[in-house]
């Protein structure tokens, strides 16, 4: 019984220590773009480049701080692609607000087939 709390109390942790880790990466992906939104293109691209090598250096560290730990580990890990699906189901979401964007993809896959055929 101990160790099954304690292996829930690991994953949890490490969930957690993923889910503030992906939020503030998140946050700060964001802030970079706002930030950024009105240099020119080739200035905005290489400060979201920058911003992206950072978040990928700051999951790295945040996986070996708690290495030594198998379940704070997996958890951290999934804690990590928390923001990675709320994006999706938002973006999902917010997509079937707006049946023009729909239309217009549904349309342009149409016109590459015919070329492709």
């Amino acid at each position: 019984m101990l160790l099954t709390s304690q292996l829930g109390l690991d994953l949890a942790v490490g969930f957690i220590w993923g889910t503030l880790i992906s939020v503030v990466n998140y946050g700060f992906l964001q802030w970079t773009i706002r930030r950024n939104s009105g240099q020119p293109p080739h200035k905005a691209t290489l400060a979201v480049l920058n911003a992206q090598f950072v978040r990928y250096f700051v999951n790295v560290a945040a996986l070996v701080v708690v290495y030594r730990h198998m379940w704070v580990l997996v958890g951290t890990a999934l804690g990590l692609t928390v923001m990675l699906k709320y994006t999706i189901i938002s973006q999902s979401i917010e997509s079937r607000k707006h049946p023009y964007v729909s239309k217009r993809i549904k349309r342009v896959k149409e016109k590459v087939s015919r070329e492709i055929e």
